[in-house]
């Protein structure tokens, strides 16, 4: 991978770190026709319903759920088509689905357009922070 798509591939991954509790900044990050696979497993096609999804999600307690999203690797596999990998770590409230310190594996598809990558294929799996020992 060359250091140019590398800095495009880590701006992106900040991107959807700052935009995790903006349905719409998020949104201008995929293509029309996207589809997402949250933590938990539900799929979700087309950028409006992700949007629609994201918006819903932000009303209830998730939206204080954030994560640090980490860069961990990309490649390219056509002159249009690349795939990223990330990692993000969660900090979230006690009365949360997830615990703080679980982590998200997270594997993006992202499609050229024009001079711009977008994500094409959000896919996530929630790996659980360790139980903690008892006495």
């Amino acid at each position: 991978m060359e250091a140019m798509q590398e800095k495009e591939f880590r701006s992106i991954v900040k991107q959807t770190e700052r935009f995790q509790d903006d349905a719409n900044a998020f949104c201008s990050l995929l293509t029309e026709d996207a589809i997402l696979v949250n933590a938990v497993g539900r799929r979700v096609v087309g950028r409006n319903a992700i949007r629609e999804t994201m918006e819903v999600a932000l009303a209830t307690p998730l939206a204080d759920v954030r994560t640090k999203h980490e860069f961990t690797g990309g490649r390219i596999l056509s002159v249009d088509v690349a795939v990223v990998s990330m990692t993000k770590s969660v900090a979230a409230p006690p009365d949360a689905h997830v615990s703080t310190g679980s982590k998200v594996e997270s594997t993006l598809v992202l499609r050229r357009h024009g001079a711009e990558w977008k994500i094409a294929v959000a896919h996530n799996t929630l790996v659980r922070a360790p139980a903690a020992e008892g006495p």
